[in-house]
């Protein structure tokens, strides 16, 4: 019987393992029971070669450290360190409709300027070409106030702004169209 150096289990004689916990038994030699010889160095078998684009064998010592993972950014943070990220300030009701009113009120000047325009050539005739002009600045800005909006509704601070000008950029060629048709019926009711 030989008892295991590692965990004290009595074997069979002439096993070479411990039946426990497969440590080996050096039945020959008791005082090296507890140390292991070294592993032999990998040779290739005589005759076989590294498949072609692998490196040929070195002992595991020779190879140089892997470069990391992910190299951390310039200047930054290093990879997998938490950074906590604010979230952007919450708009309270009051201040989401003040800003809507606010863009409703910005959107809405190319169409006061249409409507001045179209009303004050109707009226005077002598003032058609000022009046033209001021109907093609209201068309300009009326496609300004469009792109604002657009610009608005990025922003999620001033989002609302953008809500509003975009309602009142759809509603005004609706409104234009009709109050031109009540002020052309309103001038010829007139002149009859």
């Amino acid at each position: 019987m030989s008892v295991c150096p590692n965990c004290g289990q009595e074997n069979p004689a002439g096993a070479t393992l411990c039946g426990t916990c497969s440590y080996p038994l050096d039945t020959s030699d008791p005082q090296s029971a507890g140390e292991h010889p070294p592993p032999p160095e990998f040779q290739m078998p005589p005759g076989i070669q590294a498949p072609p684009g692998y490196p040929e064998y070195r002992p595991f010592q020779e190879y140089p450290p892997p470069p990391p993972a992910y190299p951390p950014p310039p200047g930054g943070v290093p990879y997998g360190v938490r950074v906590v990220v604010p979230f952007p300030e919450q708009l309270t009701p009051g201040q989401k409709t003040g800003q809507f009113f606010i863009g409703l009120g910005i959107g809405l000047i190319p169409l006061v300027l249409a409507l001045l325009a179209l009303g004050s050539s109707l009226v005077n005739i002598n003032i058609s070409q000022v009046a033209g002009l001021v109907f093609y600045l209201a068309l300009g800005l009326f496609l300004a106030a469009f792109v604002l909006a657009i610009v608005f509704l990025a922003q999620p601070t001033r989002r609302f702004i953008g809500y509003g000008m975009l309602t009142s950029v759809l509603a005004s060629p609706v409104i234009f169209f009709y109050s031109c048709v009540a002020i052309v019926s309103a001038t010829f009711r007139y002149h009859r």
